[in-house]
């Protein structure tokens, strides 16, 4: 089991960044937990939109869930097809992990494919398969945001301890001017967290602020 626990070095004065709209932000992390290595890298597919795609390691250990998955779903099926559908105690616990995993899976994939995209010419920041420009009422998308309400990006880490491992997560915001946030990825590699938020504030023309540690 991981839990997130707050750094005691993750004391932040927000006055150092000089703006008001820091004053206001929550400075700890919207998610906790978070993964161990890195999950998403940045993409310029052309001068006005940018896009996370998920890294293949993380596909790679989705599709091993999956592929485990359904490796013990059809060892319990032809289990049952050779007893001719009788039900059997050594059939039953293959068939229920077979199951779970699938579907963690199945979830995983499906997750970490899911486009995360910045695009100037639409005006827009989303999550989904969906162009909130060309859709009639963009407020029904799950996670989309106008790119002009968004003020900075926020770099932030939090101290992740399990039974056996522990980490910092690095987790990326939009910062609106309200002071209210948006997540963008949540992960473990610093340096390339790093490197992608300050692609994207260049792209984007906005400030970034770090506060990143680990």
């Amino acid at each position: 089991m991981v839990e997130a626990l707050k750094s005691p070095a993750q004391q932040i004065d927000p006055s150092r960044f000089n703006d008001s709209v820091a004053e206001r932000t929550r400075w700890v992390p919207m998610k906790q937990g978070g993964a161990s290595f890195r999950t998403h890298r940045l993409v310029q597919q052309d001068l006005n939109r940018m896009v996370f795609r998920p890294t293949f390691g993380v596909l790679l250990f989705a599709l091993l869930f999956l592929g485990m998955g359904l490796g013990a779903l059809w060892f319990a099926v032809a289990g049952l097809v050779s007893d001719a559908g009788a039900m059997k105690l050594g059939l039953l616990i293959p068939l229920v992990v077979g199951a779970l995993f699938s579907a963690a899976g199945t979830y995983m994939v499906l997750n970490f494919s899911t486009p995360i995209v910045f695009d100037r010419r639409a005006g827009y920041f989303w999550k989904g398969r969906k162009n909130p420009a060309e859709v009639i009422n963009s407020d029904e998308l799950k996670c989309c945001t106008k790119l002009h309400d968004v003020h900075a990006l926020q770099l932030i880490s939090e101290f992740c301890s399990g039974d056996n491992s522990s980490y910092f997560s690095h987790e990326l915001n939009l910062v609106l001017g309200s002071g209210e946030r948006v997540n963008v990825f949540d992960h473990g590699n610093q340096e390339k967290a790093f490197e992608d938020a300050q692609r994207l504030a260049e792209f984007l023309g906005i400030p970034l602020w770090d506060v990143s540690e680990g």
